[in-house]
């Protein structure tokens, strides 16, 4: 009986060893300007988008050293799935994000890729896909994964990490044709919280001398 008392406790700390810490969702953020002339936008057209997933959505930690989680619910039985949106010079095109986009993680990067629907409405921009990689050259040369065992990460800590970052934006898919036209982004900015934390620190500290000043 101790036995088998000591082999549920062993259990019980292995899946919990496991399962990511926290369940609360998390948000990553990102924008840039591209020159989207090619799809009948502006040269330095604004991107600005971001990504949420719970870390213990069904698809996360599938056993191997990846997680691969679809944005359709209908594939996890009505289970939480990522959200995404994005918007492009102020135009809101979430709406068109296509339930086939994908969010995974790789020992040494993260990988977002949105596709969307064909465009609706007059002056809607024909991008059929933007995709957003993150990467640790160094890391994977020293052997140190930046993600273990497939599992989204539980906080944006990971950013510090991924010194490589790409912003790619697509024309429509083809199937005669299955190289899309694409246009990399000239700027992107991933806010991390340190950074952050430091900007509206930074914005207090000058708030408070220029209110010494005015006294």
């Amino acid at each position: 009986m101790r036995c088998c008392v000591s082999s549920l406790v062993l259990l019980a700390l292995l899946c919990s060893a496991a399962a990511p810490a926290s369940a609360t969702p998390v948000t990553l953020r990102f924008r840039g300007t591209a020159d989207l002339a090619p799809f009948g936008a502006s040269t330095t057209s604004r991107v600005v988008g971001d990504v949420t997933w719970d870390p213990a959505m069904p698809c996360n930690g599938n056993g191997d050293d990846y997680s691969v989680c679809r944005f359709d619910p209908e594939a996890y039985d009505g289970d939480p799935v990522p959200v995404g949106h994005l918007s492009i010079d102020g135009v809101d095109y979430s709406a068109r994000i296509a339930p086939y986009s994908r969010l995974e993680v790789f020992p040494y990067d993260l990988f977002l890729e949105f596709w969307f629907t064909p465009p609706h409405g007059p002056g809607a921009l024909n991008v059929g896909r933007v995709y957003l990689w993150m990467w640790s050259s160094r890391s994977e040369a020293a052997g140190t994964p930046v993600f273990y065992g497939g599992w989204l990460p539980a906080d944006l800590a990971f950013l510090s990490r991924l010194e490589r970052r790409a912003l790619v934006l697509s024309g429509p898919w083809n199937e005669t044709d299955p190289y899309l036209p694409s246009v990399s982004a000239t700027t992107l900015f991933v806010p991390e919280p340190g950074v952050s934390a430091l900007l509206v620190a930074g914005m207090v500290a000058a708030v408070r001398r220029r209110g010494a000043r005015r006294r």
